[in-house]
């Protein structure tokens, strides 16, 4: 009896043993030159049954396969924790540059949390555009959004509730709120630039195609610089408002860039003339799939001033301020890395084997940007970096340095927390993310308060406590992971 057979499959170019349970069928014939040949009915097309679920052995999904799609992602991140710095180097020399900073600090989290209806629209683009007709609705429901966080932004800034927003709510000087005015005016289409770039980028993501989201990002960074530098020369413009002038232009061209780069991408893979499966994507499963995500980011933005204020209520209230606020740029830079990974885990997540080698991605790369801040602390590049380049005062440099030891661990949890996050929105689980992000919202108040009744350094209490957030965020994701793990195929 025969019990394995030696196959060739072309198609992969290598000779397989195949055991007999994978031959579906096998009969004996003999031809004209009385030799036994042998006819095989293999499954799936002539493919050798996998030990894992859609695709063959050469489908396996290796760790060099998700660094080349994940680096484009990881550069996106970085280029864009550049703009910040920038418009600051160029606010600070302009005149009137105390106040200017007051208001860029404003300008960011209320422009970021009107965005928030838009930001998760990469993630919605990258796991339902998967049909043309799915890619429709995903774009009407993108240019809806659009068009209502315009006009929440218009209504913020032209209208009389701006001074009740930034003087009574927010409680800043009335000189701030005056600086702060025009910025806020110029950047009303700024929400929808945002949207549209990031639903074209779910689109890309999905489709294998992430070189242009970095392409698209340096494209951003560049005309910051050149449009800043040159309205800085060429005008007598306070410097906010160059700074609002430079990062509208900056999103508008990498925009642009984005929706051209994509037409080719979209006629290939959604062309309806090219018989794809119709989509079952209806505009109520396309809500309660996309606000949970908007409801778990607008959260996180508004636990933002938690940790300003514990650092506020501290000993040395001030010199805790200005250190976290440069610690923090470095900080994010390490920890944007990470933001890239929750896309690359849906996109690329396909079965239990892809799954792991994920997971095992994800931990690296948390443990490697982690690692650096544990390098840049110990080696004393960090007292540099503070002192001779950011010229930060000594006290502060110190206390800055101590920030990126207290913070040391957000990377490595946050790119675990990332594999959870891909693969419950991979299965369309939104809304187990949007519980992870209260509870460890929760988690962040109790401990900061907690450190301002007992008077402890700021910094400290700070780190511990974006850690405890941290750690509350992934323990519910993965408990929630677990609890919906047996009732959802780990095939897509």
């Amino acid at each position: 009896m025969l019990h394995a057979t030696i196959v060739a499959i072309s198609r992969e170019n290598i000779l397989m043993i195949v055991p007999k349970r994978f031959v579906q069928d096998s009969r004996e014939t003999k031809p004209a030159s009385g030799k036994i040949a042998f006819t095989l009915s293999l499954p799936t097309a002539g493919k050798i049954a996998s030990p894992y679920a859609r695709g063959s052995i050469s489908e396996l999904l290796t760790q060099k396969r998700i660094f080349w799609f994940f680096m484009p992602l990881a550069l996106s991140w970085i280029f864009m924790s550049l703009e910040s710095p920038i418009v600051a180097g160029i606010i600070s020399r302009r005149g009137g540059a105390e106040l200017a900073l007051a208001g860029l600090a404003l300008l960011w989290p209320i422009s970021i949390l009107i965005e928030a209806p838009v930001i998760d629209l990469l993630s919605t683009s990258t796991t339902l555009a998967k049909s043309h007709q799915n890619y429709v609705q995903i774009r009407k429901f993108a240019v809806m959004l659009m068009v209502w966080v315009t006009l929440a932004h218009a209504a913020v800034a032209a209208s009389p509730f701006y001074w009740i927003l930034i003087e009574r709510w927010i409680g800043a000087d009335h000189e701030v709120a005056v600086v702060l005015r025009t910025p806020m005016l110029i950047l009303i289409p700024w929400a929808a630039f945002v949207g549209w770039r990031r639903y074209l980028h779910g689109v890309l993501i999905r489709f294998d195609n992430t070189r242009p989201v970095g392409m698209g990002t340096f494209i951003r960074v560049v005309t910051v610089v050149v449009v800043g530098i040159g309205v800085f020369l060429s005008t007598l413009l306070p410097g906010l408002t160059i700074a609002a002038i430079a990062l509208l232009s900056s999103v508008a061209a990498e925009t642009v860039f984005i929706h051209f780069v994509s037409r080719p991408i979209i006629r290939k893979h959604l062309d309806p003339t090219k018989g794809q499966p119709d989509g079952d994507l209806s505009l109520r499963k396309l809500s309660e799939f996309h606000f949970p995500l908007t409801a778990a980011s607008a959260t996180m933005i508004l636990s933002m001033p938690l940790v300003s204020w514990a650092l506020a209520s501290s000993p040395n209230g001030t010199l805790m301020l200005a250190a976290y606020g440069i610690a923090m740029g470095i900080i994010f830079t390490f920890r944007s890395v990470t933001f890239a990974l929750p896309e690359t885990v849906i996109a690329l997540y396909k079965n239990e084997q892809s799954r792991d080698a994920l997971a095992k991605f994800c931990r690296n790369v948390g443990l490697i940007c982690s690692g650096a801040l544990l390098l840049a602390y110990f080696t004393g590049a960090s007292d540099l970096l503070f002192l001779r380049v950011l010229n930060a005062e000594p006290d502060v440099a110190k206390l800055a340095s101590l920030a990126l030891l207290a913070t040391l661990a957000l990377p490595a949890l946050n790119g675990i927390a990332a594999h959870k996050r891909g693969v419950l929105t991979f299965h369309h689980l939104t809304k187990p993310r949007l519980v992870a992000i209260v509870i460890a919202v929760g988690a962040l108040f109790s401990t900061l308060l907690i450190g301002v009744s007992l008077n402890l350094n700021g910094i400290l209490v700070a780190g511990a406590a974006m850690t405890v957030q941290h750690i509350a965020e992934l323990s519910v994701l993965s408990v929630l992971w677990k609890r919906n793990q047996s009732t959802i195929s780990d095939v897509s």
